[in-house]
């Protein structure tokens, strides 16, 4: 994260995950430890840790090298949430069978306080929603659960 590209040092973005992202990985837990045990659950949890750590490290660089993420917004979810939204694989499975969603999630997350002037502070974890979930509900407000 010490690498200067542009004569500009990447501003280190912090993690931030939301109300309803922490039960969406609560309820993903719940799901994974029935279904593949502890070993199973505590593996999606370091996968997304590490996922998210390897989020703020490569966004903090393109945003100062750049200017922006390199990555194109979500446009379901950014209709969603109602802000700019971006989609990140998260897979738990070393070797997936070619269209089979098992192993396979997504993490959608906003930049939070960007501005003009300055880089975001925070990478914020809006939701972590298996690839065989339902798509969002645009009309959906915040405080209303997902129903998958």
């Amino acid at each position: 994260m010490d690498e200067v590209e542009n004569g500009v040092a990447p501003q280190p973005l912090f993690p931030h995950f939301t109300t309803p992202a922490q039960y969406d990985v609560a309820r993903a837990l719940i799901f994974l430890r029935r279904v593949a045990g502890d070993a199973g659950a505590y593996a999606f949890n370091d996968q997304l840790d590490a996922t998210v750590a390897g989020l703020c490290e490569r966004t903090s660089q393109e945003i100062a090298s750049h200017g922006k993420p390199f990555d194109a917004p979500n446009e379901i979810a950014s209709l969603r949430f109602a802000r700019v939204v971006y989609r990140e694989r998260l897979e738990t499975n070393r070797k997936r069978r070619r269209g089979s969603s098992s192993g396979l999630w997504y993490v959608y997350y906003a930049l939070h306080g960007q501005t003009a002037t300055s880089g975001a502070d925070s990478l914020e974890v809006l939701a972590v929603r298996h690839s065989a979930s339902e798509p969002f509900k645009i009309s959906q407000s915040d405080d209303e659960p997902d129903d998958e």
